[in-house]
This record gives structure tokens, sequence and C-alpha cells, in this order.
């Protein structure tokens, strides 16, 4: 399949196709077919700080800063091979994670999180993601934007 993205403040949309595999994602390794693989890292979480409330389109949220157990994320993430693990523990353990997650007070849903990367290892994967859920139980009707450029993957 193709993973599309909108990326920066001119809110391109970029596809993800061919350069899916040789950049070693994928939408099953993204997470992106099973909520349920999705919440599983959260068991990488440790030391929450609790910024208080703030509404998040008119809902109130508990804001939460968390902190990643660098070794625990590496074992939810690993078993795809060897050289894909060695991989993602150069990865994690060169990067610097923020999240910061805001959680329904009432429902305890997830309503935005944004996840900061900063690498310094070979591997360099910096940048911050902001994803925002909405439409919680629908079934939404999905139509790829049209106007997608090629996803640029560097290689180094």
């Amino acid at each position: 399949g193709t993973l599309y993205i909108r990326s920066g403040d001119e809110q391109q949309w970029y596809a993800l196709e061919g350069a899916v595999s040789s950049a070693g994602l994928d939408t099953q390794s993204l997470g992106a077919s099973n909520p349920e693989q999705y919440f599983a890292y959260f068991d990488a979480f440790e030391n929450i700080e609790d910024f208080g409330t703030q509404k998040i389109r008119g809902v109130e949220c508990r804001h939460l800063l968390l902190e990643i157990d660098e070794a625990r994320l590496a074992e939810l993430i690993a078993g795809t091979s060897e050289d894909n693990d060695a991989a993602i523990n150069e990865m994690i353990g060169s990067t610097a994670f923020r999240v910061e997650i805001w959680v329904g007070v009432e429902d305890g849903l997830p309503y935005r999180e944004v996840i900061d990367m900063q690498s310094s290892g070979a591997t360099v994967m910096s940048g911050t993601t902001q994803l925002d859920f909405t439409a919680f139980d629908t079934n939404p009707t999905i139509t790829a934007p049209s106007g997608a450029k090629p996803f640029p993957v560097e290689s180094r």
C-alpha cells in the first residue's frame, strides 16, 4: 500500500510507495492498521509529568509528558529481523525522545500526541510529528489525496 504524509507549512501531501521498503518502513511497522499495536507502545512510557488540563477541539484533556524507557521500547519493536533489530537499537540509543499526549478527562481517549525526536547517531531521524485523533467510533471514508509528490527519502 501507499502511506500518505502531509508535511510542513505548505501542507503538501507526499506519497511513500517504492521508497517504503528501502527505508525499512511499512504500514504494519508503523502500527497504522492496528490501534492495539499502536497503544502497546505505551508500555514503554515511564515518569509521567502532568501539565494539567487543556481543551482540544472543545474536549477537556489531561496534558502529559511521557519519558520513554529505551530498553522497553526496543523490546516492543524487536522481532522483524536481526539486521533491523540492530538498526532499531542503534537508533533508539542515539535519539532523544520527547512525547506529549492529551487524553480526554471524561472518556480516557487520546486526542493529540506530539513526538519530538532528535538523533545524534549514524542514522539521522530528527523531527516532530503531531497526531490528532478524531471521529472515534465511526467508519470513515478514506480518499487518497490528489497531487501527492513522491516522499523524499535519503539514505545515509
